[in-house]
């Protein structure tokens, strides 16, 4: 077995870890295109695992993606953990005597006198662990004022900016769909928008049980207009693929 072979097959390997990619199996994806012809070149077994590879490649990470949370969420969230850690600051802060003798008894019992100086056999100085106990405490007024500010520097988005990122997400998954489709089938990834026209062509129809099958989209949203970005989006530069992505 060759290294190439070898990288393929683990890299086949990791996008079978993703469920949504996992479901492209060979078997699965001639159901889907039945009726399509695919070039004499090629095989279904590399057309299944192109788009795995092509899928897989316009996946967002899940703090991209358009299901995360929003960011009106996430400043509630930081700024209700900065509240709980200035609380927690206060109160070691005023923590009572009592509390604080006993912080420094056990600290001192585990104190071997490093640091300190002895006087007639006796360390004085401050214990290590309560020296530490004091940074601690003030690490954790940092932290709250770092919670804070995190959340203050949270841009407003845009009403309907999950629908408005799910949108382009489609884009991408189309622009990396178009080359593995023109491949596989020797056409040009084109939109039959002549009018009285009933269908939008194989590529729509390609694109639509791919992603159907994938990620259950039975029906994507403005289609045509999606199919139409990416289209526009491909004259201006094309999806390249790493080494391995796509196989040979």
């Amino acid at each position: 077995m060759t290294s190439s072979t070898r990288e393929d097959d683990l890299f086949t390997q990791l996008l079978l870890t993703e469920p949504r990619i996992a479901r492209l199996t060979q078997t699965a994806v001639a159901t889907a295109l039945a009726g399509f012809r695919l070039d004499p070149l090629r095989e279904l077994k590399w057309v299944a695992r192109a788009i795995q590879g092509a899928l897989y490649t316009s996946l967002r990470s899940a703090d991209e993606s358009a299901e995360r949370p929003s960011n009106a969420d996430t400043r509630d969230e930081l700024l209700k953990l900065s509240t709980q850690a200035a609380k927690l600051w206060a109160a070691l802060v005023e923590r009572s005597d009592a509390a604080d003798s006993a912080i420094w008894d056990h600290a001192f019992g585990r104190w071997t006198g490093e640091g300190g100086v002895e006087v007639d056999g006796i360390s004085i100085g401050e214990p290590t662990e309560y020296g530490k106990f004091r940074e601690a405490v003030s690490h954790v007024e940092a932290l709250a004022g770092l919670l804070r500010r995190s959340a203050d520097e949270l841009k407003p988005q845009v009403p309907n900016w999950r629908r408005a990122e799910q949108r382009e997400e489609r884009i991408f998954r189309a622009q990396c769909l178009s080359p593995i489709y023109q491949s596989a089938f020797g056409q040009e990834p084109t939109v039959n928008t002549w009018p009285g026209t009933k269908s939008l062509g194989p590529w729509p129809d390609f694109y639509q049980r791919i992603v159907s099958m994938a990620f259950g989209e039975q029906a994507t949203p403005d289609l045509e207009g999606v199919l139409d970005e990416a289209r526009r989006r491909d004259k201006m530069f094309r999806v390249t693929f790493a080494a391995g992505v796509i196989p040979d």
